[in-house]
């Protein structure tokens, strides 16, 4: 195999990141115990329109002040374009859709 073919598929892999700023904002929610990081992960890709780019847990916290049932998960969301500056319209109205599908879907209490 020829470097220059090795070193062709490397830069193939490479992505420009976008000139344009990411934006963060962190959520806790009460959900039941037996709700899976996956099924938190699928509600909030599906609820989301365009901008998400990372999900992070950060923190998971089951004892005092929370019921002996659920648990406290904690998240960190980015959102971003490649095509523009997102405005806090632009946030607002992403973070009110997964807010409102996790509300839905798995019955999570933001808090």
């Amino acid at each position: 195999m020829k470097i220059d073919s090795l070193h062709r598929k490397n830069l193939e892999k490479l992505v420009s990141s976008s000139i344009y700023p990411t934006s963060q904002r962190d959520f806790s929610f009460e959900v039941d115990k037996d709700i899976s990081y996956e099924q938190i992960e699928s509600c909030i890709r599906s609820a989301s329109e365009s901008y998400l780019q990372s999900l992070r847990i950060f923190d998971v916290y089951a004892g005092k002040n929370i019921a002996q049932d659920k648990k406290s998960i904690a998240f960190r969301i980015t959102w971003g374009s490649n095509k523009k500056t997102l405005s806090e319209d632009d946030i607002n109205k992403e973070a009110s859709l997964i807010i409102s599908g996790l509300e839905r879907e798995l019955n999570a209490i933001l808090r």
